[in-house]
């Protein structure tokens, strides 16, 4: 799969015995769609009703997002570039949320520093993680069939 086709087309993922359908929109980058389906897989176990790319009514909107049957918001999680600030802004909002930045081949420790400087003394409830992407994460973790197979600890994911 080209990273840089500008083309939209759905893509299917499988995993935990689910279908995951992504839409590949044109210009947007094939890790991008990845690293969703990845995060998907790593975290639909923790978190049942996790949803791809949802509204969450807010200013801000999450690659991926986990609510309580109450609403409350409890995993949030960005896929690629995202800004300090709106990191800063939603580790704010929802201090009991696990929130998970993932980077694809890309060290995401000076981006840890960073947001951890500012939070300061913030108390959260939940983590905030790092996660890196190895850049042959598709090869590794995703089937020519879509099914996705990976774990927390699986090998070349670092956790920041």
């Amino acid at each position: 799969m080209d990273a840089e086709l500008p083309l939209q087309r759905k893509w299917s993922f499988r995993a935990h015995g689910e279908r995951l359908v992504l839409v590949k929109r044109r210009f947007e980058k094939a890790e991008h769609v990845w690293m969703k389906a990845l995060l998907w897989a790593l975290f639909r176990p923790q978190y049942p009703h996790l949803r791809v790319e949802v509204s969450v009514r807010e200013r801000y909107r999450p690659d991926l997002v986990a609510r309580e049957e109450n609403g409350e918001i409890v995993f949030w999680a960005e896929a690629g570039q995202v800004r300090t600030k709106k990191i800063i802004e939603v580790a704010l909002r929802h201090r009991g949320a696990h929130l998970v930045i993932a980077k694809w081949a890309r060290p995401a420790h000076t981006l840890k520093t960073d947001v951890e400087r500012r939070l300061g003394g913030v108390r959260r409830k939940a983590p905030v993680e790092f996660l890196c992407f190895p850049a042959d994460a598709a090869s590794r973790f995703i089937a020519t069939d879509g099914t996705l197979s990976i774990e927390r600890n699986s090998v070349g994911l670092n956790w920041a």
